[in-house]
């Protein structure tokens, strides 16, 4: 194996168009570990059941990482969701708060001109018993 002309033609493989992105990640690995299989041959021998070993336990790392990854994202979708709700739960706890004090101030308030009108009243009697 000419490790150039295996760069060369992978490279052209790997660029195609027909690739996506997951499948070009795949084909440049393969093309990683195949010249790495080269540069590691002896006597042009090249070590085939070496070279798939080393493709298949690459190909199953970025898989269980995609897994993860993927895991990761519905969680914080999840994460995401609860935050809203509780956000939007915390927004109407703190309207019932604001009308409760709205409330219990017209409350003290109502007390408080009821207090004053009847001092007022006995300011009024104190002057005319006088």
């Amino acid at each position: 194996g000419d490790s150039r002309a295996v760069t060369s033609f992978m490279d052209g493989v790997c660029a195609g168009k027909a690739l996506d992105a997951l499948r070009r990640d795949t084909c440049l690995s393969f093309r990683g570990e195949l010249l790495a299989a080269i540069a590691t041959s002896q006597d042009a021998k090249l070590n085939a059941m070496g070279l798939c070993q080393h493709l298949w336990a690459r190909l199953i790392d970025r898989e269980q990482l995609r897994g993860e990854d993927s895991q990761k994202d519905r969680e914080v979708k999840v994460l995401t969701q609860e935050l809203a709700e509780a956000r939007v739960h915390a927004a109407k706890a703190a309207e019932e708060q604001r009308q409760k004090d709205d409330a219990e101030a017209k409350k003290l308030e109502a007390r408080a001109m009821e207090l004053q009108a009847e001092a007022m009243r006995k300011a009024q009697q104190q002057q005319q018993e006088q």
